[in-house]
């Protein structure tokens, strides 16, 4: 569960590949970046694929965890995430995360290069 103002806006998660992260384990007040953690071992994301779910009611357990009316839209993401050892080619899935959200404190802004585009002439 993550809290903001004092307001329960998602419920996360995740799944790491345990080679990359067991010795994060027991760790969790210490507030370690993964990416940093990763890049320590050389292990770098490349990758990530989110899949987004909208739903025009919460489940009642979500409900009770956000402090939501059982009405309420929520956001279902899930996320992949691939990686590579430095002077690597092979990408390895090292992470998996479901992310339930509270549709109405949530704003989703993406940036992303378009492949393939054409410039203008």
């Amino acid at each position: 569960m993550q809290i903001v103002d004092g307001v329960p806006y998602r419920i996360v998660t995740t799944y790491l590949l345990s080679s990359l992260a067991q010795d994060l384990i027991g760790r969790d007040e210490e507030q370690i970046s993964l990416f940093d953690h990763l890049a320590q071992k050389e292990f770098y994301p490349v990758r990530a694929l989110e899949s987004l779910n909208c739903r025009t009611a919460a489940t009642l357990e979500e409900a009770k965890q956000m402090n939501l009316l059982i009405y309420k839209p929520v956001i279902e993401i899930e996320r992949m995430i691939w990686g590579k050892f430095e002077n690597q080619d092979e990408e390895i899935l090292f992470e998996y995360s479901k992310i339930k959200c509270n549709a109405e404190v949530h704003e989703f802004n993406y940036d992303y290069a378009m492949k393939n585009a054409k410039k203008p002439k």
